[in-house]
C-alpha cells in the first residue's frame, strides 16, 4: 500500500517509473546491452517463473491488458502438470526454479544417491559447469523446454533477437546449445537466425 515511485520522485525530484523485471530487462538490453542494435527483441528471464519483456519498434509491448510476455504461462504440454495460474502444462511447471529443483531431487532419490539436491539454480548451474552429469542433463532438459517456448514466440512475434537472462543463463553453451537445437526443429526457417 506504499507508493515507492511517488516517494522516490518527491525525494529526488526526478520522474520515477515502476515496471516488472522482464520489461526492465528488455529495456536494459535495448538501451545498453545485447539488443542495442535491435528495434524488436524479447528478453526472457528464467527464474522462479519465466517472463518475457517484449520490445516492438523500440517500445515495450504490454498488450491490451498489460500482461504481454507471460511466456511462462504458455502451455507446452496440455496434459502436463497443473500450474499455480490454473492452467496445465505451463512452461513454468517444467523449468521454473521450483520445478527444476524438484526434478533434481526426484532424480537423486530415484538413483539412490545420498547426496543433497541443489538448493538453488546457482548450485545446479555450478554443478553442471563442474561437469556433474545429472546437473548437465537437467540444464539440457531446461534448454529443450525453453526452446519450445522460444520457438513458439519466434513463430508468433518474430523478434530480431531473443536475450536470455536469469540464473540459468550462466550455464552458457550448456543451455544455449539445446535451446538452439530445439528452436531449429520447431521454428519456421524465416523466423530464426541462430
Amino acid at each position: 500500500g506504499y507508493n515507492i515511485a511517488s516517494h522516490l520522485q518527491r525525494s529526488f525530484k526526478r520522474p520515477v517509473f515502476v515496471d516488472n523485471d522482464a520489461n526492465l530487462g528488455a529495456l536494459a538490453e535495448l538501451w545498453w546491452g545485447a539488443g542495442s542494435s535491435a528495434r524488436d527483441l524479447a528478453y526472457l528471464k528464467v527464474a522462479t517463473g519465466i517472463g518475457a519483456g517484449i520490445i516492438i519498434d523500440g517500445r515495450i509491448f504490454r498488450g491490451s491488458g498489460g500482461i504481454a510476455g507471460e511466456i511462462g504461462h504458455t502451455s507446452i504440454d496440455p496434459s502436463g502438470p497443473q500450474c499455480i495460474c490454473g492452467l496445465k502444462g505451463c512452461l513454468t511447471t517444467f523449468i521454473g526454479t521450483p520445478a527444476l529443483l524438484a526434478r533434481a531431487k526426484d532424480k537423486l532419490r530415484a538413483s539412490g544417491s545420498n547426496r543433497l539436491p541443489p538448493a538453488s539454480i546457482d548450485d545446479l548451474v555450478n554443478a553442471a559447469l563442474d561437469g556433474d552429469l545429472m546437473s548437465v542433463e537437467l540444464i539440457h532438459y531446461a534448454g529443450d523446454k525453453l526452446g519450445v517456448g522460444i520457438a513458439n514466440m519466434l513463430n508468433l512475434l518474430n523478434p530480431k533477437m531473443v536475450v536470455l537472462g536469469g540464473g540459468i543463463a550462466r550455464a552458457g553453451d550448456l543451455v544455449l546449445a539445446t535451446v538452439h537445437k530445439t528452436i531449429r526443429s520447431l521454428s519456421l526457417p524465416a523466423s530464426i537466425s541462430v
